[in-house]
C-alpha cells in the first residue's frame, strides 16, 4: 500500500492491494487435519507389521532360508521409513496446532550429538560416509533436549541422503557468553540458489534432491524451521550447488519462556 502526494505532501488517497486468503488457510488447515487423522490411524497397523517381521527374524515361527530372510529384512527396512514419516507428520501435526509444551532441562550437546552420530552410523558405513564430531565436552545449555536431538537427527538424516557415496559429514558446536551455535556440514549435492529461500516451507522438495530421493515428505526442513523456533532459536543455511550445504543452529543460553 502507498499513497499519492502534491508537492506539498498533502495525501490524496490510498492505494492498495487486498488478497484473499481464506481459501490457502483453508486447504492448508484442511492438509494438517488429513495428516494428523492419516499418522494416528496408520500407526497402529504399522506397529502390528513391525512386530511380525521381528517375530519372522528371530526364528519364532521356524528358521528362514537365506532368500526368505532378505524379503523380511527388506520388508522391515520399509516398515522403518514409513514410521519415520508418521513420526514426523504427527510431529508436523502438533507443531502446527501449538501443542507441544517444552521440557527445559540441562543439557549436554556433545552427548546429542554423540547420539545422533550413532544411531547413524550404520547408515554413513553403507555410503562409506566419514562422520566425525567436533564438540567441548562441557558444552551444556538449557532447553528441551528432545526436540533438539530431533533438530539435530534431521539435519544428519538430510545430510546423509543427499551426500553421495564416499562424502563427509561433519557435526560441530561450539558456544559464546550468548549463545550456543550447531552445524552440520555436509559435501553432498547442495542447494540451488533460486530453492534456498524455500528450503525450510511446508512440502517443499528442490529438484536436486527428488531426483535422488523421490518418495521425500518435504518436511523434515520445515519441522527443523519449527522447532528451532519454538526453542526461541535461528536456523538458516549456506549452500552452493555441486559443492555441499552447511546448516546453522543458534539457539539462546536464556531460555524462552516454556509454552
Amino acid at each position: 500500500m502507498h499513497k499519492e502526494e502534491e508537492e506539498e505532501e498533502e495525501v490524496l488517497y490510498w492505494v492498495g492491494i487486498l488478497a484473499d486468503v481464506t481459501s490457502r488457510k483453508t486447504s492448508e488447515t484442511a492438509k494438517t487435519e488429513f495428516i494428523s487423522l492419516a499418522s494416528h490411524q496408520l500407526r497402529t497397523p504399522l506397529s502390528v507389521l513391525r512386530l511380525v517381521i521381528e517375530t519372522l527374524l528371530k526364528g519364532i515361527k521356524g528358521p528362514l532360508t537365506a532368500d526368505q530372510k532378505n524379503l523380511v529384512v527388506g520388508a522391515g527396512e520399509y516398515a522403518k521409513r514409513m514410521a519415520e514419516t508418521i513420526n514426523t507428520l504427527l510431529s508436523v501435526s502438533l507443531s502446527d496446532e501449538g501443542k507441544i509444551a517444552l521440557s527445559l532441562t540441562d543439557v549436554s550437546i556433545a552427548d546429542i550429538l554423540k547420539t545422533v552420530q550413532s544411531d547413524s552410523k550404520e547408515e554413513c558405513e553403507e555410503k562409506k560416509l566419514a562422520c566425525t564430531m567436533q564438540c567441548q565436552k562441557q558444552l551444556m545449555v538449557k532447553t528441551d533436549g528432545k526436540l533438539l536431538t530431533e533438530i539435530v537427527s534431521n539435519l544428519v538424516t538430510n545430510a546423509i541422503r543427499y551426500t553421495p557415496a564416499g562424502g563427509t559429514i561433519t557435526l560441530r558446536a561450539s558456544a559464546n557468553a550468548k549463545a550456543v551455535t550447531i552445524e552440520i556440514e555436509d559435501n553432498g549435492i547442495g542447494i540451488a540458489r533460486v530453492d534456498k529461500d524455500k528450503i525450510f516451507s511446508k512440502f517443499f522438495r528442490a529438484e536436486n534432491a527428488m531426483k535422488i530421493c523421490s518418495d521425500g515428505t518435504g518436511l523434515g526442513l520445515y519441522l527443523v524451521h519449527s522447532f528451532v523456533i519454538l526453542l526461541g532459536g535461528t536456523v538458516s543455511v549456506e549452500s552452493e550447488e555441486g559443492i555441499g550445504s552447511t546448516f546453522t543452529v543458534i539457539l539462546p543460553i536464556t531460555p524462552p519462556q516454556p509454552r
